[in-house]
């Protein structure tokens, strides 16, 4: 039995397709994708080692410096696909910074990869939200960590997917000990996630019950979830 996987097939397809690459404005639509892969988008995405740093493979220009016209050159075959499958388009010299001929080259798997958001979702490995209420949040097992198995790398891991599936933790076992602002635990938990961002009210601080008070946070009234945007 011959097997040949899906993306064979659309390579194939890919590369048989070549001479009928659509050219709509300020696009060009790959027939065996169907996705129109803007000429900002493709210049701005270029993946030569002027554009993209070999090892870091962090980008070596701004995004702004691609001009919102920025198209192929009028030569014949300036948005062609090559012998080895790849979507290949020669820019406009004056569409450049130091208006040089540049040409760039995309691969079969990296169209596909940027050509819908599934795709995308898939190759970051993105957690899916989940939406919840009260009864199906707390059939979730990651509800409740401790803070001994938030110290290891599992243990990390599975309460960061609570946080972004349901965002809602609760750990508990926190040590008390310590109760000053310099000192108390509260702030080695916040760091586990990230930096604390400071505000007006100090780096942490605790709530209490003050008489006359200017703020509810400060009140002996149950203080719901919430968020400061302060």
């Amino acid at each position: 039995m011959l097997r040949v996987s899906t993306n064979q097939c659309l390579k194939q397809a890919f590369r048989r397709q070549y001479s009928t690459l659509k050219m709509v404005p300020g696009a060009v639509v790959v027939p065996s994708i169907s996705t129109p892969f803007p000429f900002t988008w493709l210049r701005d995405s270029c993946q030569c080692p002027s554009c993209i740093h070999p090892s870091t493979r962090q980008k070596l220009r701004e995004s702004s410096s691609v001009p919102l016209n920025v198209q192929p050159s009028n030569e014949p075959g300036a948005v062609t696909i090559s012998n080895d499958s790849k979507l290949v388009v020669q820019w406009d010299p004056r569409s450049e910074p130091d208006k040089q001929p540049h040409t760039s080259s995309y691969s079969f798997d990296f169209l596909k990869r940027y050509s819908n958001a599934e795709d995308l979702h898939s190759f970051h490995r993105d957690v899916d939200t989940v939406k919840w209420n009260a009864a199906e949040v707390s059939s979730s097992s990651a509800l409740y960590v401790s803070y001994q198995d938030l110290q290891t790398p599992s243990g990390l891991l599975k309460s960061i997917t609570q946080l972004a599936q349901y965002g809602l933790l609760f750990v508990t076992q926190v040590p008390s000990e310590k109760t000053s602002d310099q000192d108390c635990e509260l702030q080695n938990l916040a760091t586990i996630f990230g930096e604390i961002r400071e505000t007006f009210y100090g780096r942490v601080w605790d709530v209490k019950n003050i008489k006359n008070s200017k703020n509810i946070a400060y009140t002996n009234l149950n203080l719901d979830l919430h968020m400061d945007l302060l």
